[in-house]
């Protein structure tokens, strides 16, 4: 009896065990599942993310676009109305109209030092172009400065353009005028970029001005125009006299009066 009691114990105790055994392996399994089921969700979930990211990106990238399309064709109708002459409206914003002129005549007081005039056109609005001419001041002192538009240099956000890579400067559509200092052409060395040099300018007035075909002149020193005009005094004296004399030989030799003394009759009768 106590063999097969020790015998129906040892059964059961491993029986327990093998459903012990059983049900940690099943929890393992349904905890694995668990987790490869959340990392897929994980997995889905990022996608999805990643997915929302790129149509945003792409929806921003279409309405930047749109605002520069707008944009750019905002400018390029008020550049329009602009250039446009028009009946009279508007022509208070429209540029200056210097088709019949040939340049710039301006007249500052500055330092010694280079300084550059800036025109700007309708095109400065569309792709930043504009034209640059240096003039060199007078320390102490007014100087005039003839700036022809054909010496005008483009130049386009702020770099030169290389020859044929821009259009002449439209004198018909000036938009602006301006004056800058640049330390680089001063002909010295900037210690640091953004180190500006000191400067002074005063402007007294900025002119168009036309180009004019001149007459041919030939100067002549006072003295000698005077020493021309009396050899042509006494030449032209001498030549009366000799015809006054001949006319009175004549008169005579026909028996008549001479002229002087017809005259005086004349007078007194």
């Amino acid at each position: 009896v106590a063999t097969r009691a020790r015998a129906a114990a040892d059964e059961a105790r491993r029986a327990a065990e093998g459903r012990a055994l059983e049900e940690a392996e099943a929890a393992r399994l349904e905890r694995a599942s668990s987790k490869e089921a959340a990392a897929g969700a994980a997995r889905r979930a990022l996608a999805e993310a990643e997915q929302q990211l790129v149509r945003e990106a792409a929806r921003f990238a279409e309405e930047e676009i749109r605002r520069q399309a707008e944009a750019a064709a905002a400018r390029a109708a008020a550049a329009g109305m602009d250039a446009d002459d028009g009946d009279g409206e508007g022509e208070g914003e429209a540029g200056l109209e210097l088709g019949e002129y040939s340049g710039l005549l301006l007249k500052a007081s500055g330092d010694g030092q280079v300084y550059t005039m800036v025109v700007r056109t309708s095109a400065y609005e569309l792709d930043g172009l504009e034209y640059r001419h240096d003039f060199r001041t007078r320390a102490k002192g007014f100087t005039t400065a003839r700036l022809p538009f054909a010496g005008f240099a483009p130049y386009r956000d702020g770099k030169p353009v290389q020859a044929g890579g821009a259009p002449e400067l439209d004198r018909r559509s000036i938009s602006g005028l301006a004056l800058g200092f640049y330390p680089q052409r001063q002909g010295v060395r900037v210690a640091k970029e953004g180190v500006g040099l000191p400067f002074y300018l005063s402007l007294a007035r900025v002119k168009a001005y036309r180009e004019r075909d001149e007459p041919e002149v030939v100067y002549l020193s006072a003295g000698a125009a005077a020493a021309d005009l009396a050899a042509d005094d006494a030449a032209a004296a001498v030549q009366q006299k000799d015809a006054a004399t001949a006319l009175a030989m004549e008169e005579q030799a026909a028996g008549g009066a001479p002229a002087g003394e017809e005259e005086e009759e004349e007078e007194e009768g």
